[in-house]
């Protein structure tokens, strides 16, 4: 069984998703909808996905910084382990 559905975008967007699909010498449906199945099949497999929401923190801007805390953890890690 399959859906449709029905998608609203800008014809500049439009234009240029047909110009690719015109390239890889497919339809603008086929290759739209193999993109939604990959992002559906990607969203499923990520065991991570299903933390989400459910921890809680004091860090409210861990989405955006996360590098930063990222490396400043590095760091103190390294400089621990040089001073051993």
């Amino acid at each position: 069984m399959s859906h449709k559905i029905t998608v609203e975008i800008p014809d500049s967007v439009y234009g240029l998703l047909r110009r690719k699909a015109l390239h890889r010498g497919r339809s603008l449906e086929e290759m739209v909808g193999d993109w939604i199945k990959q992002v559906a099949r990607e969203s499923d497999e990520d065991p991570l996905m299903a933390l989400a929401g459910t921890l809680d923190a004091d860090v409210a801007d861990i989405s955006s910084e996360h590098d930063a805390y990222l490396g400043r953890g590095l760091g103190e890690k390294l400089a621990r382990s040089e001073g051993e």
